[in-house]
């Protein structure tokens, strides 16, 4: 019964606007995508739902335009939403902070910081991205960054 009372609400909605259906129903992927992995980061050839990360790239551009005052679909509502089901806007934050914890936990190991290229938790940041790794990192102890 309360499953026919959710298809009938549901399909109020999307009788009223489509897209509110499709935005709600994607979020609801999303809800059930984290417990099986552990996060909202959606592989890009996910195979389970295909529209799933196309879907999740389009809400972190929107929810980038939202937060610069620029032109965009996102919403107040959209964006509690989306912290609702912890999908990650700034993937490039997230994976800084998920490798400076990997870091942190190398140099309790080991007692320094000077991962070896072959060590396999800690990748070697693909070109360009040492310096501003290296930057953050510098800028997150306290010292001066080179890099401007």
């Amino acid at each position: 019964m309360e499953k026919t009372d959710k298809s009938i609400k549901g399909s109020a909605i999307a009788a009223k606007d489509p897209l509110a259906a499709c935005w709600k129903e994607r979020v609801e992927r999303m809800r059930e995508f984290k417990p099986h992995f552990g996060h909202c980061l959606v592989p890009q050839q996910y195979s389970n739902n295909p529209d799933l990360e196309p879907w999740v790239t389009t809400q972190r551009q929107n929810h980038k335009l939202y937060s610069e005052g620029k032109p965009s679909c996102m919403t107040e509502q959209r964006i509690r939403e989306l912290e609702s089901v912890e999908v990650v806007c700034d993937t490039s934050d997230a994976l800084w902070t998920e490798r400076f914890e990997q870091l942190r936990e190398f140099k309790a190991q080991f007692g320094h910081c000077r991962v070896p290229r072959h060590e396999s938790t800690l990748p070697t940041p693909s070109s360009g991205s040492g310096l501003q790794i290296s930057a953050k990192t510098t800028s997150c102890i306290g010292k001066e960054s080179q890099v401007a």
